[in-house]
């Protein structure tokens, strides 16, 4: 989800979870977001290279009333940019509740698309018609916008490979300021 080289990770947990020991899912954060880009990270020594790497690395935790019964933010600022994406448990199923503090309910799949965007009409019928051109069905289709109802985000699980000229096609479509496939 970044656009160049990490210098700073803050991970901060609300609620029940600040009761746990975090290093082991602060671990694996940084797991998430260094091995994408780097071979042989894992989980044991992601820690450690990031302070190779000079990426500032902090853990908060909120002991005030939270909105869930626990939830981990992870805020990211890389060269050029920031970015933030909160979740949660529901039950024992992982939910993503925000991303760049954009409300959204979503869960988590194999294969999405990410699409930040300006909130206009339009945009869910053309992306719609574009992956259903190309064959591709979406399993599951989950939106957010921010408050001023200017900005919006979609995670949408696909159950098809999305191919590099699909993706700029997507990336074409009026009000679409960034779109990126995921995979676990």
């Amino acid at each position: 989800m970044t656009k160049g080289g990490l210098t700073k990770v803050s991970i901060e947990f609300e609620g029940k979870v600040t009761e746990l020991n975090t290093k082991p899912l602060t671990a694996a954060a940084l797991n998430g977001l260094l091995a994408p880009l780097m071979e042989g990270v894992n989980m044991v020594n992601a820690p450690v290279v990031a302070k190779e790497r000079n990426i500032d690395v902090s853990e908060v935790r909120h002991e005030r009333t939270a909105h869930y019964k626990t939830l981990m933010k992870v805020k990211v600022a890389y060269d050029g940019g920031a970015f933030e994406i909160a979740g949660t448990l529901f039950g024992d199923k992982p939910r993503i509740v925000s991303i760049n503090a954009i409300p959204l309910e979503a869960s988590i799949g194999s294969r999405m698309l990410f699409v930040a965007n300006e909130d206009k009409p339009g945009l869910i019928g053309n992306l719609g018609q574009l992956l259903g051109d190309a064959k591709i069905n979406i399993a599951n289709f989950n939106l957010g916008r921010n408050k001023e109802a200017t900005e919006a985000v979609a995670l949408i699980e696909v159950d098809q490979e999305v191919a590099a000229d699909l993706l700029g096609k997507i990336a074409a479509l009026p009000s679409v300021q960034d779109v990126k496939v995921l995979t676990l």
